[in-house]
């Protein structure tokens, strides 16, 4: 009988920096270009977005530059234990993946294994 193994997607091992949301979080944080300014308070994350874009276009058979400037505040209510993570560009995200600490993950690789290995003895005292 052929020996079968599992295998697991490999997690990434990229460390973030980032924070946990709760009651007391308060900060007030500009990006390293100034573009987006961020406050929480109270569970409210505050984001303000100022940036200036210029485009080069043609009109009338000369290149012309047009600039437009955005100038944004979105206002959202983040739930306690929501993790937010620090871009550079656009300030503290809420991240489209689940995150975990380091010692979490730990943790869940120990238990995963130690269910694997019961899973293999059950196999092997079942196949005597």
């Amino acid at each position: 009988m052929k020996k079968i193994e599992y295998y697991t997607l490999k997690p990434s091992l990229k460390q973030y920096f980032g924070r946990k949301v709760n009651k007391a979080l308060k900060f007030d944080e500009w990006t390293e270009d100034k573009k987006v300014h961020q406050i929480m308070e109270q569970g409210i994350l505050t984001t303000f977005i100022k940036e200036t874009r210029k485009i080069k276009l043609l009109a009338d058979g000369r290149e012309m530059e047009v600039e437009s400037t955005e100038e944004s505040k979105i206002v959202q209510k983040i739930p306690t234990g929501v993790i937010l993570i620090w871009d550079e560009y656009q300030g503290y995200i809420i991240p489209q993946y689940q995150m975990a600490t380091l010692e979490e993950i730990e943790e869940d690789l120990i238990a995963l294994k130690n269910a694997y290995n019961e899973v293999n003895n059950d196999c092997k005292r079942n196949e005597n």
